[in-house]
């Protein structure tokens, strides 16, 4: 699968293209709302993933990366960006001070890959290409990839907050398909099929968090 060219990192002196703290971050139409019905297409699937972050009482987390997504036979990649935590998130009932939440996604049920990432950090827009994670859509049944992992990158100059920030490839299947069914519980007689794994060449947990543990 070929996917659009993305430069290792580069930098746009400009933060217009993601929403600052406090702003809303548009939800892209491929993305299922939770407890809206869903009627899929013949060659159609659903997707879903989990993601984390840590938390740190009293600072803002403005770490919202946005990652690519190229789906094979579209000219034009599609972008899923991960909202700034809100009531939707749910603490993690095994990791301390950790938030989750559940992502299902509508796609086609084609080969295709999530191939880059960007995010606003002080004063400029940074964007980076990541080793791809492939996968493939099965028409009408829900396909729980695994999940990410953020690492905000807090500073305190002025008050504790996070503009930019990490992520890493993580999963727990114990906690993440009960956390899929709970959310999404309009998809309970979707079937769902594991396909749980930690994609080549990504990075996984970093030794400053312990608490991910027991992929």
């Amino acid at each position: 699968m070929t996917h659009p060219a993305l430069p290792r990192r580069r930098l746009l002196g400009s933060l217009a293209l993601l929403p600052a703290i406090g702003g809303c971050v548009p939800r892209p139409g491929f993305e299922v709302t939770p407890g809206q019905p869903v009627t899929l297409q013949p060659e159609e699937g659903l997707v879903g993933l989990v993601v984390r972050r840590p938390t740190r009482e009293g600072c803002v987390d403005g770490f919202v990366p946005t990652y690519t997504l190229s789906v094979q036979g579209e000219p034009r990649p599609r972008f899923l960006p991960i909202p700034r935590p809100d009531e939707s998130w749910e603490p993690d009932p095994r990791r301390a001070d950790t938030l989750m939440k559940a992502i299902v996604l509508r796609l086609p049920a084609r080969l295709q890959a999530i191939v880059g990432m960007s995010y606003s950090a002080p004063g400029a827009t940074v964007s980076e290409e990541v080793a791809p994670w492939v996968f493939q859509p099965v028409p009408n049944r829900l396909t729980y990839l695994g999940g990410i992992g953020l690492r905000p990158r807090w500073t305190t100059f002025l008050y504790c907050e996070a503009r930019a920030g990490r992520h890493f490839a993580f999963f727990d299947r114990e906690t993440d398909i009960p956390l899929l069914r709970r959310s999404f519980p309009e998809l309970a007689e979707v079937e769902l099929l594991d396909r749980a794994q930690l994609p080549a060449r990504w990075p996984t947990r970093p030794a400053e968090l312990p608490q991910f543990a027991g992929v």
